[in-house]
């Protein structure tokens, strides 16, 4: 196996809020600030354009099956039609399960790549869902090459250990920063059918979704696939085992 890198996952994914790492520890807000930014931020994403399933459409327990295995979840498939990266035959197809009560938030043409799959060389967002109560959920992708691999269809190990594929896509899970060490709650390795998924907690004051921060990793074709939970303060005292549960589900198939 050849990598062009100097370590593990040596290359991290940024995005233009990375830049400002510089200023990040400069000032540190206190709890009920960082309430004001969350809600803030909720009325954003409640007021924008994308978010008319948010607060128009459907709850998915209208429309999806339940999961078989989760009492009172609805299980997310998404076939290998729905999504510009699906159709390329770039990822395998994925599923999620979800508390009837969430809705499926649209996701923008600059978000999901629509305009340039399957050659998009940054994260892109494929799906994501979000309820008022509990927080929103997220399923990302990064081409492996955007993280200096050269392996085809490289496994997750492939890419790095758990602490360098974190270092690397943490960017993509917070929608801000890449994360300090100190903000590492829990990090482990889960083997799913014969595929090993990298699992982390993090809590994250400077995230843009939510202070508190669930993500599975794995990998797909040259991709690594993310789906990340994201919670405000209020949200995770009442809805983190829910979230857990949620991205606990998370599956990809293999192709």
């Amino acid at each position: 196996m050849h990598v062009s890198r100097p370590g593990p996952c040596a290359h991290r994914y940024t995005n233009n809020a990375s830049a400002k790492r510089g200023s990040r520890r400069a000032y540190v807000p206190n709890r009920r600030e960082f309430g004001g930014y969350v809600a803030t931020s909720l009325l954003y994403l409640l007021q924008s354009e994308d978010s008319v399933a948010f607060e128009d459409g459907k709850q998915v327990s209208a429309y999806l099956p339940a999961s078989d295995e989760l009492e009172g979840y609805f299980r997310f498939d998404s076939g290998l039609t729905r999504t510009p990266a699906l159709r390329a035959g770039a990822i395998g197809a994925y599923s999620i399960c979800l508390p009837g009560q969430w809705k499926e938030v649209p996701v923008s043409n600059a978000k999901s790549g629509n305009y340039c799959q399957p050659r998009c060389d940054e994260a892109t967002t494929e799906v994501q869902f979000a309820s008022a109560l509990s927080g929103s959920v997220q399923i990302i992708i990064i081409p492996t090459n955007k993280l200096m691999i050269s392996e085809k269809f490289p496994t997750i190990e492939a890419v790095g250990t758990l602490e360098a594929v974190l270092n690397a896509v943490s960017p993509a899970i917070t929608g801000s920063v890449a994360v300090e060490q100190e903000e590492i709650l829990s990090k482990q390795s889960r083997n799913v059918a014969g595929s090993s998924y990298y699992e982390y907690e993090l809590l994250t004051p400077f995230a843009a979704y939510g202070i508190h921060n669930l993500a599975s990793v794995t990998t797909t074709q040259n991709y690594v696939m993310i789906a990340t939970a994201a919670a405000s303060e209020k949200q995770w005292e009442s809805s983190q085992q829910e979230l857990r549960t949620i991205i606990s589900s998370f599956t990809v198939s293999k192709m």
